[in-house]
């Protein structure tokens, strides 16, 4: 059992994102008061204000949204917060994690100058709720900012031996293993979803035969994350699995060869496609048994 772990620490490290960014929202007893008094209601919830708004903070949220996608894509999730990086990816997933830090800084650096009219508009927008107290200053505005990461290399129970008895190491082996499990099983849901929704797509994609008029599409989106799933699976795979590598070949092999267009124009190629895809998620369910 030992062994089997020790395999998947060969295989990859935990990895977390670590932000901050100053308060958006806050709790205005006044402002719930008042929505109680407007609406005849008894403490009917808490009124958060908005101070700065999601158009200001764009240049800054946008690429650490963009970048906890990729985080979410290109990890095995783990225990909270973090998620197993495999090896094969590091390289592409350090690039990413740069390339978004590097545009969330350019992006303070964008809105800092906006800091003051950004104020202004929050004073005229929120006319009584206002208070000055509420917002970062000029001289603290660039420390609420924060965007890095945190690795390590995942546990073990030999790691705590000499700090344990042969108990307790045992509890902690069965932890941890519980961990590996719901990491692997991760990793299944996330074939079945994404195969899923493309077999979805694909069955309920209709024309009218009389006029060739498309009556109900599908989002190349759902084709895009198959592509992704197929390009990923293998590093994913942290455990080696053999059943997981052969459906990342089928997957690569059945559900990828075709463009959207393809899929959309040739009855035959959706339906092939369409087939496989629902072959590959009875597949997934004999697994479950």
């Amino acid at each position: 059992m030992a062994r089997k772990f020790m395999d998947i620490r060969d295989r990859g490290y935990l990895v977390t994102i670590v932000s901050s960014l100053p308060t958006l929202r806050k709790l205005d007893p006044k402002g719930s008061k008042a929505v109680d008094q407007t609406l005849g209601s008894l403490n009917a919830g808490n009124y958060r204000k908005v101070l700065l708004t999601k158009e200001f903070m764009g240049p800054v949220t946008k690429p650490l949204r963009a970048f906890r996608k990729v985080h979410v894509d290109m990890t095995v999730p783990y225990v909270k917060p973090w998620g197993i990086l495999p090896i094969g990816l590091d390289t592409e997933y350090k690039k990413f994690r740069r390339e978004a830090q590097d545009e969330f800084y350019q992006g303070v650096d964008t809105i800092y100058p906006e800091l003051k009219d950004e104020i202004q508009k929050a004073k005229v927008r929120l006319s009584v709720m206002f208070d000055p107290n509420d917002f970062p200053t000029k001289e603290n505005f660039k420390s609420l900012f924060q965007f890095s990461h945190d690795s390590r290399a995942i546990e073990s129970a030999e790691d705590l031996r000499s700090h344990l008895s042969d108990e307790e190491i045992v509890a902690v082996e069965n932890n941890i293993h519980r961990r590996y499990k719901e990491a692997v099983g991760s990793v299944y849901s996330r074939v079945e979803e994404t195969v899923g929704r493309l077999a979805d797509s694909l069955a309920k994609y209709e024309k009218d035969p009389a006029t060739g008029k498309v009556t109900h599409g599908f989002h190349k989106t759902a084709v895009d994350d198959i592509r992704r799933l197929s390009e990923l699976l293998p590093s994913l795979n942290i455990t080696g699995d053999p059943k997981l590598d052969q459906l990342a070949k089928r997957i690569e092999s059945e559900l990828t060869r075709y463009e959207t267009p393809e899929l959309k124009e040739n009855d035959i190629i959706r339906n092939n496609v369409m087939n496989s895809a629902e072959d590959i998620l009875d597949v997934l369910d004999g697994y479950r048994g």
